[in-house]
């Protein structure tokens, strides 16, 4: 689909509570974008999640439950359900502009792990999931009991030189790194980059191990070539990337690749994949895309494609004299602007 979550989550949750049987068959393929196959499915999962958001904040505001337990649910909660319904679980967007085929997968001696806060799990414009399709790595959130373990375990893997990608005072350069893991481990590295706003990354990297090692990137790091960081039209970066460093997770990462295996083709093509994922967010959100990727064609096309359907639908409704809000508050809205474009 191609409006944001407020949609999304409108369309999928008030209408699982109203009846969208009569509404003929063109309903169902607008909604089959978001893989429904009927309103008892519909129903179930919407209803699902309610019940599950409802018991999380009835313990959150519960003075008696410990801290450490209500995180683990809060954990729980964000990966089972994320924040929209039926979203990709590759790249977080909705269904039908899923960039997951789109994105260049590109092979690196280094291996990539993305420690995701929770507040940062299955937003649209996260960046950190990209970069581990880009990849091959991993994205774990950070405080759900499997992904801690995994995490855990790489941790503990004596054959790669592990890292955080975090600018502390402690960091070692990229160089040193490298030099590092040459005479240890045969110049192989892991490395986990930290995917949260600065508060929160401050908190994930405090549940690390203090003695691994930390790495940063050089003041003449390739980020500074551009002024501004390519996902600025979905996040608000006060100042050049050159005066405050302030650069997506996909960036950094790439940026820090580059660093230690010197493959400038590479760099490029995780750019190009950020671009890719950024115009995707933008059609997401109803706004024009910026970069004018493949990503963002596709994208345009099954928004036109929908739009064609809602209309089709309305006209139906009509015709039957029936009410467009028997298809929940949210998709009435979607319809609606859809038929005036």
């Amino acid at each position: 689909m191609v409006k944001g979550k407020g949609v999304e989550h409108e369309a999928l949750q008030s209408a699982g509570h109203k009846s969208i049987a009569a509404g003929g068959s063109d309903v169902f393929k607008v909604l089959q974008l978001f893989k429904v196959s009927s309103e008892a499915e519909l129903r179930e999962k919407a209803d699902a999640r309610v019940k599950a958001k409802e018991e999380v904040l009835r313990i959150v505001h519960d003075p008696d439950v410990p801290g450490v337990e209500k995180q683990r649910l809060r954990c729980n909660y964000v990966h089972s359900y994320g924040r929209a319904l039926f979203s990709c679980p590759g790249c977080w967007l909705l269904p039908g502009l899923c960039v997951c085929s789109l994105l260049h997968h590109i092979e690196h001696k280094t291996k990539v792990i993305v420690s995701c806060h929770p507040a940062e799990w299955c937003k649209s414009s996260n960046t950190g999931t990209a970069a581990a399709l880009s990849t091959g790595g991993s994205v774990l959130l950070r405080g759900y009991g499997e992904h801690d373990v995994q995490l855990e375990a790489a941790f503990a893997d004596p054959s790669t030189t592990k890292a955080i990608l975090w600018p502390g005072e402690t960091a070692i350069l990229p160089q040193e790194l490298k030099a590092i893991a040459d005479r240890q481990t045969q110049g192989r590295v892991t490395l986990i980059a930290i995917d949260a706003h600065w508060n929160g990354a401050r908190h994930l990297v405090g549940t690390f191990p203090p003695d691994m090692l930390r790495v940063k990137l050089p003041p003449e790091s390739v980020l500074t070539e551009g002024p501004r960081s390519l996902l600025s039209p979905l996040r608000f970066y006060r100042g050049d990337v050159g005066a405050n460093g302030r650069v997506s997770t996909l960036e950094a990462i790439a940026a820090l690749l580059y660093e230690l295996e010197g493959d400038r083709a590479k760099y490029d093509l995780m750019l190009e994949n950020l671009k890719i994922k950024v115009d995707a967010v933008l059609i997401q959100k109803s706004r024009p895309p910026l970069y004018n990727t493949v990503g963002a064609q596709q994208g345009a096309k099954v928004r036109h494609e929908a739009q064609i359907l809602a209309r089709r639908h309305i006209e139906e409704l009509t015709k039957q004299g029936k009410s467009v809000e028997d298809l929940g508050r949210g998709l009435m809205k979607y319809l609606k602007e859809a038929n005036d474009e």
